[in-house]
């Protein structure tokens, strides 16, 4: 349906609702996702929490937002720096800093995932690149 028919079907036919309307909703009425770091970062800095937030951490506005939707987890330097100014600057938000201080100590503990294709020989035990890079000669 085209943006011409479907402002026509919203002046002239309010009863119909169709399937174009409701896929779309307008970005001041979705929700954000309920993360750890998206409540310390409204806590802090509640007017403008993306924007405040990469200017306090250094880091691009993509990254700090896809922390925020919760698709990446942040460093844990900016965990702990979250915790810092938490505890000093809110009082309120004490319980907030040490849940957070909570998923620090968990993801401390956490063994550190391969990437790639990093592989463990058996024989030797060393670490060496598992991809196959044709016929060795």
């Amino acid at each position: 349906m085209s943006i011409r028919s479907q402002r026509y079907n919203e002046l002239f036919l309010p009863g119909l609702v169709t399937a174009t309307r409701l896929r779309y909703s307008h970005p001041a009425m979705q929700q954000h996702a309920d993360t750890l770091i998206r409540r310390a970062a409204t806590e802090l800095f509640c007017g403008q929490p993306t924007k405040l937030l990469t200017e306090a951490i250094g880091a691009p506005r993509s990254t700090v937002r896809s922390w925020l939707a919760g698709r990446r987890r942040p460093p844990i330097f900016v965990l702990d720096s979250l915790v810092f100014w938490l505890r000093n600057h809110a009082s309120k938000s004490v319980a907030l800093a040490d849940e957070i201080a909570g998923v620090i100590a968990e993801r401390q503990s956490e063994i550190v995932r391969r990437r790639g294709f990093c592989e463990v020989r058996k024989r030797s035990g060393t670490v060496a690149d598992g991809r196959w890079k044709g016929a060795q000669r």
